[in-house]
């Protein structure tokens, strides 16, 4: 049904809209129900499709249920978006995972030291994503990383105290928010 709603309404999006990336004269979008348990993609030069639920796990009280943060990066044919996972101790779901698709496939997931993922996104480049971990409570500082997009392999991180006490972060951390 999302792909359907996602072909109907594709029409009238513009590029000021959130969900939709414009690249020349052909636009990427990609629609996440309010619930933000089903998420479709519809990019230049390919039917639209629906993001995978991550259902790998031997319990399924571990699988993926539902996504967050959808993106589409500068080459309109590379998507992410963070997995969210029940967890034992809160009323709501934890984005755990950075899952990276392109080409019909995961590519990536990229769990970092396992805390949270907050908040994310693709490099100018086109070749790394970086992203902000925390605890959920009771923390003082964040730990930021950059990581490659084609293996998911962590290449930095970082460490970004709240009280300003950091020292200087590297350009790829620098405006992070958290």
């Amino acid at each position: 049904m999302i792909k359907a709603l996602l072909l109907a309404g594709l029409a009238a999006l513009t590029a000021t809209c959130p969900g939709v990336a414009k690249a020349g004269r052909q636009n990427a979008a990609f629609v996440l129900s309010p619930d933000g348990k089903s998420l479709a993609f519809s990019l230049p030069g390919t039917p639209p499709f629906d993001a995978p639920l991550d259902s790998s796990h031997a319990a399924a009280s571990d699988d993926q249920v539902g996504f967050s943060q959808p993106r589409v990066a500068t080459d309109q044919r590379t998507v992410g978006w963070l997995g969210l996972y029940a967890n034992c101790c809160t009323s709501y779901p934890l984005p755990r995972e950075l899952v990276l698709y392109r080409g019909g496939r995961v590519i990536a997931r990229i769990r970092g030291n396992d805390l949270p993922i907050f908040n994310w996104r693709f490099d100018p480049s086109g070749k790394r994503v970086s992203y902000c971990q925390r605890p959920l409570h009771f923390a003082d500082a964040a730990i930021l990383g950059l990581a490659e997009i084609e293996s998911g392999k962590v290449i930095a991180t970082v460490e970004r105290r709240d009280d300003g006490s950091s020292s200087a972060l590297p350009a790829w951390a620098a405006d992070l928010d958290c």
